[in-house]
């Protein structure tokens, strides 16, 4: 016992020096030279900025830059991707989501962000529901189809609205029971193109004089080729009606009409109607601005056509 004794004395005695150099540092706080005397503390105090920085890996400390604590404590923000399209076309959101045993009872919840800032329920499938070769629509709106594509679980929107842009987001219910969730949001931007029928909202057929008549429509603001563009006379849609050697020439973003020889039966209003964009009317009218001849024939306004039209040959399409 004594010699146990002993032993702790002589290795207390061999450690006293280093315990009085602890305490020293830990009740004396830490001055620089470099500072003016200022006192640094290593313990953080709220938000503040202190001129050091120590280095985990190697215990030392690094005086080329400052701590901020709000950079090293914020977390990373998760990207939202963002889908782009026209109205009066078509969107497509996409959900990819690998992380599903095909053997589990899966539920599709697509949502909509409102205007309460709450995510409000498009359309609720189960897996029968979704195969790679049935798409199902929205009771609620047509327009809104789902489809499984693989390990994508799309929202195909057809024939797109000003009001259909927002955020959207789908969620993936699964297992037994279905209590694992998987979530994806995306942002729907649309773009609102119209069609411009170069040279003004009147034209004039000269009197003697054998000049062509040309209407040249092009896209403003489009972000897609159109699937057509058609010319109206009135309310009658006339791209497979020409008579007189009149033509239509089309390209990706615009379309013109051309009448070699314009004479006083071709006045009249027509129309310009992208399947994609708003449509652009142009009068023609026969004479001089002073002289003009009186049309006879009454053109009606082609804002139905242009309702009708797309939505036969848009919707149908998908």
């Amino acid at each position: 016992m004594a010699a146990v004794y002993k032993y702790l004395q002589r290795s207390l005695a061999s450690c006293a020096p280093l315990l009085i150099i602890m305490l020293v540092f830990e009740i004396i706080p830490l001055t620089s030279s470099g500072t003016n005397g200022r006192v640094l503390r290593t313990e953080h105090a709220g938000n503040e900025r202190y001129p050091f920085d120590i280095n985990l890996k190697s215990h030392k400390m690094d005086r080329r830059r400052p701590v901020d604590l709000k950079m090293t404590t914020s977390l990373p923000k998760r990207h939202v991707p963002v889908v782009k399209a026209q109205t009066r076309s078509r969107a497509i959101l996409h959900c990819n989501i690998s992380e599903i045993d095909e053997q589990e009872n899966v539920t599709l919840i697509w949502s909509k962000k409102n205007d309460k800032n709450e995510f409000v329920n498009i359309t609720i499938l189960q897996m029968e529901e979704l195969t790679d070769k049935i798409t199902t629509c929205v009771e609620n709106d047509k327009r809104f189809i789902a489809k499984r594509n693989g390990t994508d679980w799309c929202l195909h929107i057809r024939y797109t609205m000003n009001s259909d842009a927002g955020i959207y987001q789908c969620q993936i219910r699964h297992g037994f029971p279905p209590t694992k969730y998987s979530t994806t949001n995306v942002v729907l931007r649309l773009i609102d193109a119209h069609a411009k029928i170069i040279g003004g909202d009147t034209k004039y057929i000269p009197k003697n004089k054998e000049m062509p008549l040309r209407l040249s429509c092009v896209l403003i603001h489009s972000i897609e080729p159109p699937k057509y563009i058609f010319w109206y006379r009135g309310d009658r849609m006339i791209n497979y009606d020409l008579e007189d050697g009149a033509t239509v020439r089309e390209g990706p973003q615009g379309s013109e009409l051309i009448f070699p020889k314009p004479n006083e039966m071709h006045v009249g209003n027509y129309s310009c109607v992208p399947s994609n964009a708003q449509l652009d009317s142009v009068m023609v009218k026969y004479g001089s601005k002073d002289k003009l001849v009186k049309v006879i024939k009454k053109e009606t306004n082609c804002s139905e056509c242009l309702d009708n039209t797309s939505k036969l040959f848009c919707l149908n399409r998908f």
